[in-house]
């Protein structure tokens, strides 16, 4: 994943194992091999779930982050 990323090695390994525990998007059933969990498996075969997810967290997201400050100088 470092090289096809170009990524530092050890900055890929913590990106990765914050995802397995925090979130179990991955799987490291022997150390240093991570394989998919259930959730990255049903990601990578449906299109459908895989286009919410790029939608959710493209545009979704970010335009939650900003609800309570735009919503600051609102006098209801």
């Amino acid at each position: 994943m470092a090289e096809a990323s170009g990524l530092d090695f050890s900055t890929v390994r913590r990106v990765i194992r914050h995802g397995i525990y925090t979130y179990n998007l991955f799987k490291e059933p022997t150390p240093g091999i991570i394989t998919h969990s259930a959730l990255t498996a049903a990601l990578a075969k449906d299109e459908l779930l895989r286009a919410y997810a790029v939608t959710a967290t493209h545009e979704f997201w970010p335009a939650g982050a900003m609800v309570c400050s735009s919503t600051e100088s609102l006098r209801l």
